[in-house]
């Protein structure tokens, strides 16, 4: 394999069938190939998670990652981080190292809020 990266179908998710949240890029390479894969019971169950993505996605080789361990255990186990406000982590750290104040609809771009 080599490197840090591996790509990966949604196919091949859905034939491990993960019962826990699933991430994986908002785009794939077969994100536009109408394909049936098999239903995954995260998906089926809701609790698919898209990582963040703000200048960087929130992953591994970014400056964001930093932001990424706050937020990937608060999206898996929210009832055990109720005091962890991730807006409040984004705005604090953009405005620490980029020198940056998102705005409320910036911080909800980014998190992907949805109900507001």
């Amino acid at each position: 394999m080599g490197g840090g990266r591996v790509c990966v179908r949604r196919a091949t998710v859905g034939l491990w069938r993960p019962r826990s949240p699933s991430r994986w890029p908002r785009s794939s390479p077969d994100a536009a190939t109408p394909k049936t894969p098999p239903i995954p019971p995260a998906v089926k169950g809701n609790r698919l998670r898209f990582n963040p993505q703000g200048l960087c996605p929130w992953d591994r080789f970014g400056p964001e990652e930093a932001l990424q361990i706050q937020w990937a255990p608060q999206a898996l186990h929210p009832d055990l981080f109720t005091d962890l406000d991730m807006c409040a982590e984004t705005r604090d750290f953009y405005q620490k190292f980029f020198h940056y104040e998102p705005t409320e609809a910036d911080r909800d771009l980014i998190l992907q809020v949805e109900d507001k």
